[in-house]
């Protein structure tokens, strides 16, 4: 589900001026996770981005 204000309450995004690339989908998106400083556009991405990261701390 593509964020939204109401995202801002419950995940670790900033929104941005600028629209970018999505880190993991490419899909330009406002949206900055803070804690990886990558742009991220929905939960499912956001997901996948956590998954990686815990992935790579693991190896």
């Amino acid at each position: 589900m593509k964020f939204s204000y109401e995202d801002i309450k419950t995940n670790t995004i900033l929104e941005s001026k600028s629209f970018e690339p999505c880190f993991i989908c490419g899909e330009n998106t406002k949206w900055i996770d803070y804690c990886s400083e990558q742009r991220i556009c929905s939960s499912e991405c956001m997901k996948e981005l956590d998954r990686r990261v815990m992935e790579h701390e693991c190896d």
